[in-house]
């Protein structure tokens, strides 16, 4: 799958060893655009950063489980 394979290119980027800031990767467990497994690559990635995972959620999670996100 095309969209697939940009997103595990997207791990590779230079860019994450770049942000400073802390961050927050918000992705659902059942999300198969951008599987956990990509957002984990991430978090490893980026310094400083927190990986959430809402159990249940597929790639729109914050229509799906908005309160664990607003609460984030």
């Amino acid at each position: 799958m095309l969209l697939l394979a940009s997103t595990e290119n997207l791990t590779e980027s230079p860019i994450f060893a770049l942000i400073e800031f802390g961050s927050i990767i918000i992705t659902g467990g059942k999300d198969t655009i951008t599987p956990p497994a990509i957002s984990m690559q991430m978090n490893k990635r980026i310094r400083n950063s927190q990986l959430l995972v809402i159990e249940g959620a597929g790639h729109f999670v914050n229509l799906e489980s908005p309160k664990p996100v607003s609460y984030t």
